[in-house]
C-alpha cells in the first residue's frame, strides 16, 4: 500500500491529489472550510501547488497535514513529498577573502589609529561622567514626581468572577495567523481572515499565539482587553484577571 501511494504521488502533483480526493468525496471548498477552518483561499493555493503564496514552510506543512488527514490521505507521505520538492535552504556562509600580511608601515598606521580612537573614547566617557555629576537635583525631583503620578493614576484591575464562563471574541483587521488554546486544548490554529470575528469559550483560561498582534481586537466577556502590541506574540494568557503577557 505504501508503494502504491508513493507511485500515485510521483504521477500527480500534490495539489492534484488533494483536489481529486476532495472531488471524489463530492465536497465543496466551503464545506471543507466549515470542517477544518482552513481558509478557502489557502485551500485553493494548496490544490494549485502555489505553496510560495502561503506564509512559509511551517504553515504549508501544517495546512497540508490537516487537509490530507481530513480527506483520508496519508498525511505523512503528502508532507514528505512537499518537503522533497521544497527542501529547506541551508544558511549561506559569507565568503572569506584572504588578507595580505601587513607590513611594518601598515602596523604603525593601525597603532596610531587605535591610539586616536582610544583618546576619543576616553574623552567621551569623561564628558558623560561630568554631565551626570553636574546634573541639577531638580531633574531627579521631577522624575520622582512623575513616577509618583503614574502610580496614582494606574487603571483598575480587570476582573471577571471565577464562577463565570470566559467568552473570548477575536476580530482581525488584517489577515493574521493565530493559535488559540482553551483550557490547554488547541481550538484554532489557522489564518483569521480580515474583517472576520470568531468566539470561543473556556472555563479557566486561554493561551494565544499570534503572528502580528497589532491586527487583532480582543473582547473578554464583552470587555475590551486593550492593545497586545505589535509583531509576533507567544504564550499570551487570558483568564478571569485579564491579559498576562510572557
Amino acid at each position: 500500500m505504501r508503494w502504491n501511494s508513493l507511485f500515485v504521488l510521483m504521477m500527480a502533483t500534490i495539489g492534484e491529489i488533494l483536489k481529486k480526493a476532495r472531488e471524489a468525496r463530492k465536497l465543496s471548498l466551503d464545506s471543507v472550510y466549515q470542517a477544518t477552518r482552513i481558509n478557502p483561499r489557502i485551500l485553493l493555493a494548496l490544490e494549485a501547488d502555489e505553496f510560495d503564496k502561503l506564509a512559509g514552510t511551517l504553515y504549508v506543512k501544517s495546512f497540508l497535514k490537516k487537509y490530507a488527514e481530513f480527506l483520508g490521505l496519508n498525511s505523512s507521505e503528502v508532507v514528505n513529498s512537499y518537503l522533497a520538492l521544497n527542501p529547506p535552504r541551508p544558511p549561506s556562509t559569507p565568503a572569506v577573502t584572504p588578507q595580505k600580511e601587513a607590513g611594518f608601515g601598515s602596523v604603525s598606521k593601525i597603532r596610531a589609529a587605535l591610539f586616536i580612537l582610544a583618546g576619543f573614547i576616553s574623552l567621551f566617557i569623561i564628558l558623560f561622567l561630568l554631565r551626570l555629576l553636574i546634573r541639577p537635583e531638580r531633574d531627579y525631583s521631577r522624575v520622582r514626581a512623575e513616577k509618583k503620578t503614574v502610580k496614582v493614576t494606574s487603571p483598575e484591575v480587570f476582573s471577571i468572577p471565577r464562577a463565570e464562563e470566559l467568552v473570548l471574541k477575536i476580530k482581525a483587521q488584517k489577515e493574521t495567523w493565530i493559535q488559540l488554546k482553551s483550557d490547554g486544548r488547541v481550538v484554532f490554529q489557522h489564518i483569521l481572515s480580515a474583517g472576520r470575528e470568531e468566539s470561543w469559550k473556556a472555563k479557566n483560561n486561554f493561551e494565544l499565539w499570534v503572528g502580528d498582534a497589532g491586527n487583532l481586537t480582543l473582547l473578554l466577556n464583552g470587555k475590551p482587553l486593550g492593545s497586545l502590541g505589535r509583531g509576533v506574540k507567544r504564550g499570551i494568557v487570558i483568564d478571569h484577571s485579564g491579559l498576562q503577557m510572557k
